[in-house]
């Protein structure tokens, strides 16, 4: 399941007021799509494919910004985050300014896997978007790319 897929549905099947309310819905719409899709790309119940959705709002209650996640492992219950930088796969959360730090975090986060076989590592590459939510406005934009950009967009794109 990729993220266009639950955004199409958030964005055009659904009539929600806010996080809260998007929140009570989404559980039972991620199960559907994640059954669905591994239907679609024949992945047997028994493998240890999974996937998880995050997401971040200004609650339309408390005015403040709320996170959930959604973890396939956990049958797509929603659990509430607390306010914070969180990272996944696993990193150190460096001090500063954050457009500063992810790079490098991102950079460890990949040193980091590639010591993992292949089952196991998650494969971190392309480009750095960053997304950036006030109560007054919404921004997403490129804060960078890695070094092998290019050439792994070349190698994809050789393939198909």
């Amino acid at each position: 399941m990729d993220s266009n897929t639950w955004l199409l549905e958030a964005s055009t099947r659904m009539v929600v007021s806010g996080i809260q309310n998007l929140n009570y819905h989404t559980s039972a719409c991620l199960r559907r799509l994640w059954k669905q899709y591994k239907h679609d790309h024949a992945i047997p119940s028994s493998s240890t494919v999974t996937t998880s959705v995050y997401q971040f709002a200004i609650c339309e209650e408390t005015g403040n910004i709320v996170s959930f996640a959604y973890r396939s492992v956990h049958d797509f219950e929603s659990e509430q985050l607390q306010y914070g930088t969180g990272v996944k796969p696993e990193c150190q959360i460096l001090d500063g300014d954050l457009l500063q730090t992810i790079p490098v975090m991102m950079n460890e986060q990949r040193a980091i896997q590639a010591t993992y076989s292949h089952p196991e590592r998650i494969h971190i590459g392309g480009e750095m978007i960053a997304h950036y939510l006030t109560s007054s406005m919404y921004q997403c934009f490129k804060i960078g790319e890695f070094e092998d950009f290019r050439t792994q967009g070349e190698y994809i794109l050789s393939r198909i």
